[in-house]
């Protein structure tokens, strides 16, 4: 009988204190790593809507570039939520061109800003590009 006594006495479980450690420390580094999901998700999200913007203002730059005087005619191409886009010209001193005088201004310089905001409380963000083009050849 004293063997049997001994032998259950020998075989050690895990106490109730060691097991709620056990999930408290598993719930802190399940939720860790969540937060770092979700985090992770939208820095993606985001990367995704500046390069959208980026190649949205890279073909509507080169459809100006080919055409300076029409800007109005690449808004319906924008489909970015909340977005909106704001062409400006320079002369070769870096001073702005007024619409009459884009044909004549040489080089001229046609800066494009696209701007969008994820949704409508949160901050605008914005992509900007610039090129410079001569009406004749050099």
């Amino acid at each position: 009988m004293y063997a049997l006594m001994r032998r259950s006495m020998d075989n050690k479980g895990f106490t109730l204190i060691e097991v709620t450690a056990c999930v408290v420390i598993m719930f802190i580094s399940a939720t860790g790593m969540y937060s770092a999901i979700v985090m992770g998700n939208k820095s993606i999200m985001d990367s995704r809507r500046v390069t959208k913007a980026t190649n949205i203002a890279r073909a509507m730059l080169e459809k100006l570039a080919d055409d300076p005087g029409n800007a109005d005619l690449y808004f319906s191409e924008i489909d970015l939520p909340n977005a909106g886009w704001q062409v400006e010209y320079f002369d070769d001193y870096g001073q702005p061109v007024s619409e009459s005088g884009i044909l004549q201004a040489d080089p001229l310089t046609i800066q494009l800003t696209v701007s969008w905001r994820k949704n409508l409380g949160s901050r605008e963000r914005s992509v900007q590009l610039s090129t410079r083009i001569t009406h004749g050849l050099i």
